[in-house]
Formats: structure tokens, C-alpha cells, sequence
């Protein structure tokens, strides 16, 4: 429960009936994919860890969810 003591577990109750309520696009930050090959070839992607509340409650209670990938312009070198 890193999200209750990080983050106060006032603040997450609040972010998770604010985003509940209100649906919107939430930004997660910048994630890297990583691979897993125990079952074939899949790849993951880990959400942040102190919204765990908010994706314990969407799991739980079956939300469907849109995820977006943005592939932001690569720096050119030379």
C-alpha cells in the first residue's frame, strides 16, 4: 500500500472518485515496454505504482479502459 503512505490516503480517495466520476485521460507518465517471454512473446507495460488504489478498483469492479501509446519524436542526432 506505497500509495496510501506516499500519497496520503485522502489524496487517493479523492483522485479515484474524481476520476470515476468525471472520466477523462489520465496521464501515467513516461513507461518503458518491457519484455516477458515466459508464455510466448508478450510485452507490458507497468502502470505507476502509487495509483495502485485507482487500478485496484478499476480491476476489481471490471471498468473497460482505452490505453493510448504517444511515440514522442526521437531526437535527431548529427
Amino acid at each position: 500500500m506505497r500509495s496510501r503512505e506516499k500519497w496520503g490516503w485522502d489524496t487517493s480517495r479523492k483522485l479515484l472518485q474524481e476520476v470515476l466520476e468525471n472520466p477523462r485521460v489520465l496521464y501515467v507518465g513516461g513507461r518503458y515496454i518491457t519484455r516477458m517471454t515466459t508464455k510466448g512473446e508478450r510485452y507490458l507495460i507497468y502502470l505507476p505504482s502509487n495509483l495502485n488504489d485507482l487500478w485496484r478498483v478499476l480491476w476489481g469492479n471490471k471498468h473497460r479502459i482505452k490505453v493510448y501509446i504517444e511515440i514522442p519524436e526521437a531526437p535527431r542526432s548529427g
